[in-house]
């Protein structure tokens, strides 16, 4: 009976932790990864209109979608996990009013980094 009761505390805990960090600290990593990534951007924090956060399993980061004031373009920053070093990494994207992707080499409003 001790046994199991040790067995399932410590699974609780196990996904505890793992949602604490799939959550709160993996959110807190995104939001200051995107902010560096917007400075080099040189896009200042009063031009943002909105900022909508939505996880993503998929990618194992976080998608945020970025409205700046008076933009019609939206921009996507997309804070991921890359498979092939294990790194997290940030990807830019920009759309038109019409949620078409802007090609980011030639009619971007902001460059897209590379590092």
């Amino acid at each position: 009976m001790k046994k199991s009761i040790g067995v399932i505390g410590l699974l609780i805990i196990g996904i505890g932790a793992f949602l604490i960090y799939q959550y709160p600290i993996q959110k807190h990593q995104a939001t200051t990864n995107i902010d560096k990534y917007m400075t080099e951007q040189k896009i200042k924090p009063q031009q943002v209109a909105k900022m909508q956060f939505k996880k993503s399993f998929y990618w194992g980061g976080y998608d945020v979608k970025v409205r700046l004031k008076n933009d019609p373009h939206y921009y996507e920053y997309v804070y991921s996990n890359g498979a092939s070093n294990g790194k997290y990494h940030v990807n830019y994207f920009e759309y038109d009013s019409y949620a078409n992707e802007v090609d980011s080499t030639s009619k971007a409003h902001y460059a897209t980094l590379t590092k």
